[in-house]
């Protein structure tokens, strides 16, 4: 049977990051920069002293709702879609701060940082300043943007006619995204596009955003952050922290909240899950509104998915009203675990409680963040990548220590699984015995290799000769450039782990 991992992200279009640097390509030359400066009215830019604001509306996420952005010259920007499905993302010169239907505004790391400054950049033309985050080289009509803080490399194609930004690509986990930049027209001096699209190679809903105006506004208040903890939970005092645990074969922890005030069965709980996930019998069940449309990306690729609307969750001493599912079918869970499984736990409610899990004695507890006393633990840092944890570890391959960031997952079976692009990098493959092997999950399956290492050491845990796993996935979560791989079971078992995810933290417990 091949090993599961049920790492989940909730993909709309997004970008991730690409295998390769264009090195090859020429120098921007400083005539050529000049030329497409004039191109985009980028000099009209100067004259702005707040803001540019669009407004609109988008296809997004299945659904129709409106849209705006207000655009500084130098980059900075606040966009907002509304609806069901709503999202806010701010970048204010610093961080870049994103919420979405997930309900929670956290500050972007790693990949989902560098992909969100790519389009204010080119709607503002900041990324042809002395103070873009690319660095460019151009060819034949394209330029190349390589992010100056990570391994994000776009290329954007000019329209050959007007010197205008056409359309930008890059590879991603869900396979090449294409935007789409078209219908650009002239407004009190701003040249804007009035159409964007983007696409996800692997499928699923585009993103079309249709401009209405544009005009120029003062800035105040625009790039306000509002980071106050979510107010749609509550936690009962008088219900013990510990809740009802099922530990199965593979070493998952499955537990038992009520869904809409029903028991519907058992939920697996999944610190690497970007979404809380229901089965479409249980959805169906419920009466669940349909409320959109994602391409759910696992660690086998990419399928299209619902978005259903839940009232009520309910496990051990919280209750959270609201909650957003990304509907995906969970039969295959069955065959792996011996019990039916009716959904997924994932960043949501991660993100509204402290939980603490210890694998090896079947221990999960939830407790109230505002209340929870952490002091005195050992905590380590949580890094996120849009809505994924990851740590730092420190490893050795053969060639000497080495620390890079590794996603934590009690979703995922096994010690770590090496990420493909890392494996790449790394070159685990050559000259060491490799023996042939499976995994899958959300999106499908595929082949693997595993190798042994000279140590891996978490938390000041140090795993002597480890066997590890090398993905050799060409699309899906484990083709991640940004962290080196995938932390699964194995490695987790000889901690108490202690997840908070409102500070950005989690603590390892050695047991």
């Amino acid at each position: 049977m091949e090993r599961p991992s049920f790492l989940l992200f909730a993909v709309a279009t997004a970008l991730s990051c690409v295998s390769s640097r264009h090195q090859d390509s020429p120098e921007l030359t400083e005539a050529l920069r000049l030329q497409v400066f004039e191109a985009t009215g980028r000099s009209a830019w100067q004259t702005v002293e707040g803001a540019v604001e669009l407004t609109g509306e988008a296809d997004y996420l299945g659904t129709t709702a409106p849209f705006s952005m207000t655009l500084f010259p130098d980059g900075r920007y606040r966009e907002e879609i509304g609806g069901p499905l709503k999202k806010l993302e701010i970048f204010d010169g610093f961080g870049v701060y994103s919420s979405n239907y997930s309900g929670v505004m956290r500050e972007l790391s790693l990949s989902n940082r560098d992909q969100a400054l790519v389009l204010p950049a080119l709607l503002s033309g900041s990324w042809l300043s002395d103070s873009s985050p690319f660095e460019m080289a151009s060819s034949e009509g394209s330029f190349q943007l390589s992010m100056r803080s990570g391994p994000t490399d776009v290329r954007v194609d000019l329209d050959a006619d007007a010197g205008l930004p056409a359309q930008y690509v890059a590879g991603g986990m869900a396979g090449t995204v294409t935007t789409t930049l078209s219908d650009w027209r002239l407004t009190e001096d701003i040249l804007m596009p009035h159409s964007i699209v983007v696409e996800a190679g692997a499928g699923g809903p585009p993103t079309r955003i249709r401009i209405a105006t544009v005009k120029r506004v003062p800035a105040a208040g625009a790039l306000t952050v509002d980071m106050a903890f979510p107010t749609d939970v509550r936690f009962d005092d008088s219900i013990p922290n510990q809740v009802e645990v099922k530990r199965v074969a593979s070493g998952h922890l499955l537990v038992h909240p009520l869904v809409d005030g029903r028991d519907v069965g058992w939920f697996l709980l999944d610190s690497g899950a970007g979404a809380m996930v229901i089965d479409p019998g249980v959805a169906e069940e419920l009466e669940m509104e349909l409320v959109g449309e994602v391409l759910a990306t696992g660690v086998g690729g990419s399928e299209g998915a619902g978005f259903r609307a839940g009232n009520e969750f309910t496990l051990g001493p919280m209750t959270w009203e609201g909650q957003v599912y990304v509907e995906v079918e969970l039969g295959f869970l069955e065959g792996y675990f011996g019990v039916p499984v009716a959904g997924i736990i994932g960043y949501g409610f991660f993100s509204r409680a402290v939980v603490e899990v210890e694998a090896a004695a079947e221990f999960v507890a939830i407790y109230d963040p505002s209340t929870f006393d952490g002091g005195g633990l050992p905590w380590s840092e949580l890094l996120f990548d849009g809505h994924t944890p990851s740590v730092m570890a420190t490893f050795d391959v053969g060639d000497g220590p080495l620390t890079e960031p590794f996603r934590m997952d009690t979703g995922a079976d096994g010690t770590v699984t090496f990420h493909t692009p890392a494996v790449k990098r790394l070159k685990l493959k050559k000259g060491r015995k490799l023996t042939r092997t499976s995994m899958g999950g959300v999106g499908g399956s595929g082949a693997a290799f595993e190798i042994k290492i000279p140590w891996f050491e978490l938390a000041g845990h140090r795993f002597e000769s480890p066997t590890v796993t090398l993905s050799q996935f060409k699309v899906g979560g484990f083709t991640d450039e940004y962290s080196t791989g995938n932390i699964g079971q194995d490695f987790i078992s000889p901690f108490l782990l202690v997840f908070d995810f409102a500070q950005n933290r989690l603590a390892f417990v050695a047991r």
